[in-house]
């Protein structure tokens, strides 16, 4: 008679090796959309901030005197909210005497911010392109227009209104930002 010896493998089965491979590509979808939905709210985020702080800079020099490099001061300091091209961008600007004109080249936002969109400062149905900040008292006005130069004489003074950064196409938060009229306040709604 034979005696067959009991033999045992040490390892494991084609099947356990799947179902933990299952397992860890479940966790790792998890992970990566969590990841993905943190990095593009921290870019809103970060792009809201850098507006506000130039919205807050554009005022503090209009209020502060500041001289242009040409010499003249000016009467204004202004944000252009330019959502017409591919990209939403913004531009910081002067107004002196003659004109109104962009005072850089490339738009003031960070190269790690593309793809965000931004509206235009909007209350109601009406959407403003421009906020000035005037020389000396600090108002702030307002124009929908499509030509800067008008912000050299326009005086659209409103309550409030908002401006909106988002990631279009996803599902990353909203930071809104308030610019109050009256009260000549800019500060974040949602934060």
């Amino acid at each position: 008679m034979r005696s067959y010896k009991r033999f045992y493998q040490k390892g494991y089965t084609l099947l356990e090796l799947l179902v933990v491979l299952s397992i860890f590509g479940v966790m790792f979808m998890v992970v990566a959309g969590g990841v993905v939905q943190f990095r593009q709210t921290i870019i809103v985020s970060n792009t809201s901030k850098e507006l506000l702080l130039n919205l807050r800079k554009a005022r503090r020099d209009a209020l502060g005197n500041v001289i242009t490099s040409e010499g003249y001061t000016p009467q204004g300091y202004y944000i252009s909210l330019d959502t017409s091209g591919s990209e939403d961008t913004y531009y910081l600007g002067e107004c002196i005497e003659a004109s109104c004109n962009t005072l850089t080249d490339k738009p003031l936002m960070s190269p790690e911010f593309t793809g965000v969109e931004i509206s235009p400062c909007h209350e109601g149905a009406n959407d403003y392109k421009y906020i000035k900040f005037n020389h000396v008292n600090g108002e702030f006005i307002f124009s929908s227009t499509n030509n800067v130069n008008t912000l050299r004489t326009e005086s659209t003074t409103i309550d409030t209104c908002t401006i909106d950064i988002w990631i279009a196409g996803t599902l990353s938060t909203t930071r809104t930002i308030e610019v109050n009229g009256l009260e000549r306040t800019i500060k974040m709604k949602n934060d």
